[in-house]
């Protein structure tokens, strides 16, 4: 086995890293960052928006029927109340936050002054870590909201039942991280600002091909636009400041106004780091593909905009990850292909936390530790710090890794294979038909999950109201009522996790056939028994959504899969159409207008994707994707025949 140092690569890091000082920092929007962000509690009718604020989008408020249609909080947060729910068996009146608007509705969070009494995390910390997170991840709580107050928690305490919990994806880790910490009077720290790395000479010239084209359909502000967007970049990103508890200079922290803080300055950019030459220190550091080092609490991170926390590695090597949405929803899932490998200083894949310790602490009399300075651990100073998982385990020898190889025990590997054998049990053996069992199961448990989220939408009333005239300039990555209630990123997950299914199975016959020593299988005609396995799972799951009417309609896997292209991701669809309803008998509840019909007809290309693009140039109005349709610029066809995972079993 040959493990790739990071320390390895730092010759040809350097020509990446280095580059003009003098880089604006952005914030997720494309905003200069400032160096020290402002913080502002949110309280209704207390601290509230100017006026001028909304000059542009103010709406009649006498007019307004549904105040949670207005963009003004003080219309939608004048019926922003608690709400009845069940936690743990028990009723209990909330603040349900779907949508982050309404974090700026919430009374005044308690006071929960953070202290510090150890100057670094130690080995027994970071055990009660994994545990912690483990405990949430198999727990069925359902947004992050009940997952912190619910019994699964350990440490859920009564200043918890008070206060109102939030995260979308990107906050998730870092809250989750923040949350343990204030719990265990253990010092945090996670970057603040940072900056783009510069881009190559040849990456440079494609920019500017690019541009000319996008000038060409009149789409250049919407691409320059798009340039700014940090989430995004394309060498990844460099930090150059940080937010530490205990603060540097001795001011007091409290643990909700952290979170804030969190909330407002952390995004999927955050993560977007791999080593650095400066002298601020990403938060995390690529691990090595091992037992050891890849765990609960470790970070998944997919480029295209997406992070989770593994909360479980099987003795299978499968990896289990729990993940937040922007309606506070949480949702479990696996490891698999869509976790793409990309240009290492994009940072996808796994991260580790990276350790610190506070010196020069000063000490309070009650042994709190009220100031200090943190200094992080190096890549070099990391035992487990490794690049394997972007230059293979047998790297190219010019550093391509593009190029790099996988190979465990003398046998060469794909990417997926070598992260699953290595994290395997060395005894344990792949049942082809179990396997596929369970992600048959997992898929189920996806096209269910989603529908609380179609829900959460038609709850808020998108659907009755007008169509935008453009769809975000990139669907997949907006922000506002579009972030909260659209689907697009989980809709297109489910096609991968189709496809990726089909390829499984073909692997398995493959693998069985060949007799890999990895795979057992103790039957006499492997395609019969998946086929088996494929029925039973179907008449298991069964997946139903409240129609316009609010009755219930239910259909089974095979119906969904039938529809998995025409499942709508738009937020302002009627639930009918957001469930792919074809037949007029199930249409005849959906209300409707021309254009709204129109848009679903045109769409049908942005429905086929399984790949997704997060700087592709969208902001589409109606008329541009009907003139796409007519000159055939986009593939509009049915393709639902693709994610057949009947016919493609029976097909092997």
């Amino acid at each position: 086995m040959v493990t790739v140092r990071i320390w390895a690569m730092m010759a040809s890091g350097l020509l990446l890293m280095s580059g003009p000082s003098a880089l604006a920092q952005f914030d997720w929007f494309g905003r200069p960052l400032r160096q020290t962000p402002r913080y502002q509690r949110y309280q209704p009718q207390v601290i509230l928006p100017q006026q001028d604020d909304f000059q542009d989008e103010r709406e009649d408020r006498d007019n307004v029927e549904d105040p949670s249609k207005s963009r003004d909080p003080r219309v939608y947060c004048s019926n922003f109340r608690r709400q009845e729910m069940t936690v743990d068996g028990n009723l209990m009146m909330r603040f349900v936050i779907s949508d982050a608007k309404y974090l700026r509705c919430i009374p005044q969070q308690p006071s929960a002054p953070w202290k510090v009494t150890k100057t670094e995390w130690s080995e027994q910390d970071e055990l009660k870590w994994q545990s912690f997170v483990k405990a949430i991840g198999e727990s069925k709580c359902n947004t992050f909201d009940t997952c912190i107050i619910s019994e699964a928690n350990p440490y859920r305490d009564d200043l918890d039942l008070d206060g109102v919990h939030y995260s979308d994806c990107a906050d998730f880790p870092a809250t989750m991280r923040a949350y343990f910490a204030y719990k265990n009077k253990l010092p945090y720290s996670s970057v603040w600002g940072f900056q783009p790395n510069p881009l190559s000479a040849e990456q440079e010239a494609n920019i500017a091909k690019r541009r000319l084209e996008e000038e060409a359909k009149g789409n250049l502000a919407k691409f320059e636009e798009s340039l700014k967007d940090i989430r995004y970049s394309l060498n990844g990103n460099r930090p150059t400041s940080r937010n530490n508890v205990p603060h540097s200079g001795g001011a007091a922290r409290d643990y909700y106004s952290m979170v804030r803080q969190i909330q407002d300055v952390v995004s999927s950019g955050t993560y977007r780091m791999f080593h650095t030459n400066g002298d601020v220190q990403p938060d995390f550091y690529s691990p090595a593909i091992t037992r050891d080092s890849i765990k609960p609490g470790t970070v998944l991170y997919k480029v295209t905009g997406h992070v989770a926390l593994v909360y479980d590695v099987t003795e299978e090597g499968e990896v289990k990850y729990i993940d937040a949405h922007p309606d506070n929803s949480v949702t479990r899932g696996v490891f698999s292909r869509e976790y793409m490998r990309s240009n290492p200083f994009q940072g996808g894949g796994f991260k580790n936390w990276r350790p610190f310790k506070v010196v020069n602490a000063k000490v309070a009399r009650d042994g709190t530790i009220t100031s200090g300075r943190f200094v992080f651990k190096t890549d070099a100073e990391i035992p487990d710090a490794s690049a394997e998982q972007y230059y293979g385990s047998e790297p190219s020898p010019d550093w391509d890794w593009k190029k790099g190889k996988f190979s465990h025990q003398g046998k060469s590997l794909n990417y997926f294979d070598f992260i699953e054998r290595r994290l395997a049990d060395n005894v344990y053996r792949v049942d082809p038909v179990k396997k596929f069992r369970d992600k048959m199961m997992g898929l189920c448990t996806d096209i269910q999950e989603r529908t609380r989220s179609v829900q959460t939408a038609i709850e808020s009333g998108l659907h009755n109201r007008s169509h935008p005239a453009n769809l975000p300039r990139n669907i997949y990555g907006a922000d506002g009522e579009w972030e909260a209630y659209s689907t697009p990123g989980r809709d297109l997950r489910i096609r991968k996790r189709v496809l990726d299914l089909i390829d499984d199975a073909k692997d398995y016959m493959t693998k069985v056939i060949s007799k890999d020593p990895f795979y057992t299988y103790q039957g006499d005609n492997l395609k019969r028994d998946l086929i088996k396995v494929y029925h039973e799972v179907d008449s298991s799951c069964r997946i139903s959504y409240q129609n316009t009417q609010r009755q219930e309609v239910r259909m089974s896997l095979t119906t969904a899969l039938a529809r998995v292209t025409k499942l709508s991701f738009d937020p302002y669809f009627c639930p009918e159409r957001r469930w792919g309803a074809r037949s007029q008998a199930e249409l005849r509840s959906c209300v409707e207008t021309a254009d709204k019909a129109q848009w679903y007809e045109f769409t049908q290309f942005l429905r086929n994707q399984t790949v997704r693009d997060p700087t592709e140039v969208m902001g589409y109005s109606l008329g541009d994707v009907k003139r796409m349709s007519e000159a055939q610029a986009r593939d509009s066809k049915d393709v639902t025949s693709r994610f057949n995972i009947r016919r493609a079993l029976e097909a092997l």
